[in-house]
């Protein structure tokens, strides 16, 4: 019984311990996603940025003599020149009215003609920056988000394009950058749920479909928010995720950072293994000391107790105890 009541009050301090657990596991995964959606927030901002500061370079471009003139020497030379000085690029070029590319700094298997291009064709009709989709395994120099915008004469008439590719592998190496826990996952899709980078094995997931998966599912629903769920290799994570728009007012592009359950939660985990052993520990002590305590000080005096008894029941009256 003395055992018992000793079980009876470790029960409330086990009951403590898991309900703190339980605490610290929620906070614990609460914080891993709000860290993964911070982290997609800088990142898709970054990509913004570019995207914003290319057609500004593309405005700039477009009113260059050599280019408005379509001098390729000249062009050549001065898109070489800035080519060097933005390593995202994997193409700066321009084209004529016919789409024909008289000047590019990387050539592009088949891009010799871009009149068939979807960038090509809305810069003709919009007369704006026009960013067309994501392409990958497309050529040479000719992977990556295409930005165009249009080349007028003096009267203002539609002269041909000048146009940048934002390269995917550029963006590879950013994410590939970021500091993330053991096992997490940085994933770029486009609006068909295609890879288009991926840290780690870029080589592995870069251009596979992934629409199928459950973590893309969930982001084509919510757009930006949290989830657990799993990923392209079927593991389960705690996600960030937040979608946005190769161009203004669209959300087509979508960012995913997975952190691996049991990495989100092995500090809540540690704290709940250290606290169990500390009651195990101490509940053996209190159950030893019980053990020996109660000997010593119930049933030892007890059984004096019952001896005296028995010896007066037997008749010897000057028993003491």
């Amino acid at each position: 019984r003395l055992i018992q009541l000793v079980l009876l009050a470790v029960l409330p301090a086990l009951l403590l311990i898991l309900y703190g657990a339980r605490e610290q596991r929620q906070k614990a995964a609460d914080l891993a996603e709000h860290e993964a959606l911070r982290l997609t927030r800088i990142l898709s901002a970054s990509h913004q940025r570019l995207i914003d500061n290319t057609g500004y370079l593309l405005v700039a471009l477009a009113r260059v003599p050599e280019i408005r003139n379509g001098e390729r020497g000249g062009c050549v030379e001065l898109l070489s020149e800035l080519i060097k000085e933005y390593p995202p690029y994997s193409n700066l070029a321009a084209a004529d009215r016919n789409g024909d590319v008289f000047c590019q700094t990387r050539s592009a298997e088949g891009a010799n003609n871009i009149a068939g291009r979807g960038f090509f064709k809305r810069a003709i009709i919009e007369r704006n920056l026009s960013i067309d989709e994501y392409e990958v395994g497309h050529g040479a120099g000719d992977t990556g988000l295409k930005l165009s915008y249009p080349i007028t004469d003096d009267a203002g008439r539609f002269a041909g394009v000048v146009f940048a590719a934002i390269d995917l592998a550029w963006f590879n190496q950013i994410i590939s950058a970021v500091e993330l826990p053991t096992d997490s996952t940085l994933t770029l899709y486009d609006r068909h749920g295609r890879v288009l980078a991926r840290h780690p094995d870029p080589t592995r997931w870069v251009g596979k479909a992934a629409g199928d998966s459950q973590i893309f599912r969930t982001v084509i629903e919510k757009a930006e928010g949290f989830a657990e769920a799993r990923g392209l290799d079927e593991k389960k994570r705690l996600y960030g995720f937040t979608s946005f728009g190769a161009s203004s007012g669209k959300r087509d592009i979508y960012l995913t950072v997975g952190i691996p359950v049991e990495v989100a939660l092995a500090g809540a985990n540690w704290n709940l293994v250290t606290n169990l052993a500390a009651l195990f520990i101490v509940s053996a002590l209190a159950l030893i000391a019980a053990w020996y305590a109660g000997d010593a000080l119930v049933l030892r005096p007890l059984d004096v107790l019952a001896n005296a008894t028995a010896r007066v029941a037997a008749g010897n009256l000057s028993t003491r105890t």
